[in-house]
């Protein structure tokens, strides 16, 4: 599993997200209100997908922009990982970097 913690165990407020995937399976980008590493046993508070690229003329970058109306307050800590599975459990982890890039903007 590839998780990430982005923002140590002090509270953060994301306001947007750009995910990008090359991956020939879908992705799913969950966050998680807590400053450890998350793993499939924990609960995300919100899930993000990006899907399939066209993969007939080889690979197709793919994007999901996600701009909240209000912020999403994660006050214990922000923290993600990338799954290929929708499911809470799921651990077929993607890597960030060479199939999947994720741009935030948070504070």
């Amino acid at each position: 599993t590839n998780a990430t913690v982005v923002s140590g165990c002090r509270p953060a407020t994301l306001y947007s997200a750009d995910l990008f995937s090359i991956a020939a399976d879908h992705t799913f980008v969950k966050f998680y209100n807590q400053c450890s590493r998350p793993a499939e046993t924990d609960t995300p508070v919100l899930v993000l997908a990006i899907p399939v690229g066209e993969q007939t003329t080889g690979a197709s970058v793919e994007h999901t922009a996600f701009r909240p109306d209000r912020p999403v307050r994660f006050p214990n800590g922000l923290s993600f990982r990338t799954t290929r599975g929708i499911a809470t459990a799921n651990d077929d982890a993607l890597r960030v970097g060479s199939e999947v890039v994720i741009n935030l903007t948070y504070n």
